[in-house]
């Protein structure tokens, strides 16, 4: 899902292609360009993206938004709660 803040026309990346990139950066969250108001293209920044493709492949200790998830109670000794 894309945030209101990082959905813009091509053309204000043309006319301001450093000040993105910063938001880019700084936010480390895709831009969604459009075209005539329809969706064209994404980028995002290199390293967001290398994130990305780890945690695709399973490379990556960071943890996915399911693996983050509160695990069972259950005890690994007595297998009870």
């Amino acid at each position: 899902m894309f945030h209101l803040s990082d959905v813009r026309p091509l053309s204000d990346f043309k006319r301001s292609q450093a000040e993105l990139l910063q938001h880019l950066k700084t936010t480390r969250r895709p831009l969604l360009l459009t075209l005539n108001g329809r969706a064209e293209v994404v980028i995002q920044d290199a390293a967001s993206y290398q994130l990305l493709l780890e945690q695709v492949s399973g490379e990556s200790d960071v943890p996915t938004e399911s693996e983050a998830a509160p695990r069972s109670t259950r005890s690994k000794r007595s297998g009870r709660r």
